[in-house]
């Protein structure tokens, strides 16, 4: 049902700071000309523990964006109720190789809350 060319994938108890999409954007745009076989960009983001009330780094969020024209070809398991983006970067190819998602190294606008309540579980860190 998205109308953009972009689709951004943030979880419903995630949070991004304001200029996280135009940045995750813009790299997306170059990326695109530059990565071969690229279905989408992701960046570092922050994870934040309400337990412990710390902030630790991530190595990179799950899924960040990707072009929907990919996502309409490699389509998603509807019936996955957690995993869904590890499902999808499986079916990809980013795995074996045949696909690419470029890094965004420098923006670390993504915050992963962790609680007991998440879809995927409790999270160890």
């Amino acid at each position: 049902m998205a109308s953009t060319e972009w689709v951004l994938f943030v979880g419903d108890d995630d949070f991004i700071q304001p200029d996280y999409i135009m940045g995750l954007y813009l790299f997306a745009k170059e990326s695109y000309k530059h990565v071969p076989n690229c279905i989408g960009v992701t960046s570092y983001g922050f994870l934040f523990n309400e337990e412990q009330n710390k902030m630790g780094l991530l190595k990179k969020v799950p899924f960040g964006m990707m072009r929907k024209d990919n996502i309409m070809k490699i389509g998603f398991d509807e019936l996955l109720d957690k995993h869904i983006d590890v499902d999808f970067l499986e079916r990809s190819g980013v795995n074996k190789g045949k696909a690419n998602v470029a890094i965004m190294f420098w923006n670390y606008g993504y915050f992963y809350r962790s609680h007991d309540q998440q879809v995927s579980g409790r999270k160890q860190y």
